[in-house]
């Protein structure tokens, strides 16, 4: 299923494929009851990244993937270079020993809006980086407005990038970040 991004000017820039995969969470149904969501661990969603040439080819700069842990409950990504070493994991803060997700209230303490900023973080301590424009790096999906929230199934993304990350880097993350929207949000709305 491929997906392309193209420049101001048409022109695809970018290549997204993903293959087949199993959800993030399997729902069993349960008679009389809610259905239970387990989380599954293998066949998880991966996206492929590619450049595309200005005569049309395709050259692999990486991939981004759903992780699999012992924490079950907090999802994780991890975007690739174009040989494999990892570059950035992406998941939210935690609390409880890593177990669950801190949700953050938008807006200050008057907003009734509530968000999960996923911070793009070092692939091995885990450590946040800092963000290109301050703050923190981090992908967020953000509020669209009322007419577009309840009337459409579309998603805004923010991305803040690491500061000091290249073009490809850039690009391994929008892909990450449209791994995240069909793996995580869409699916979790559907659940």
């Amino acid at each position: 299923m491929p997906f392309s991004v193209p420049d101001a000017t048409g022109t695809r820039m970018l290549v997204f494929k993903k293959g087949w995969n199993l959800p993030i969470c399997c729902v069993i149904p349960i008679k009389d009851a809610d259905p239970l969501n387990c989380p599954c661990c293998c066949c998880l969603p991966k996206l492929e990244n590619f450049a595309v040439s200005q005569g049309g080819s395709e050259a692999p700069i990486g991939s981004a993937s759903y992780l699999c842990d012992v924490h079950l409950c907090v999802p994780k990504f991890m975007t690739y270079d174009a040989s494999g070493l990892p570059r950035y994991l992406v998941r939210p803060e935690t609390c409880c020993c890593d177990c669950c997700i801190v949700v953050r209230g938008c807006g200050g303490r008057q907003s009734r809006a509530l968000y999960t900023p996923f911070y793009i973080r070092h692939p091995i301590t885990g450590d946040m980086l800092p963000g290109a424009v301050g703050g923190n790096a981090h992908i967020s999906k953000v509020w669209s407005g009322l007419k577009k929230e309840c009337c459409s199934d579309a998603d805004n993304f923010q991305i803040v990038f690491p500061a000091g990350s290249d073009s490809v880097d850039r690009a391994n993350l929008l892909g990450a970040t449209v791994l995240m929207d069909f793996a995580y949000f869409e699916s979790q709305s559907t659940a």
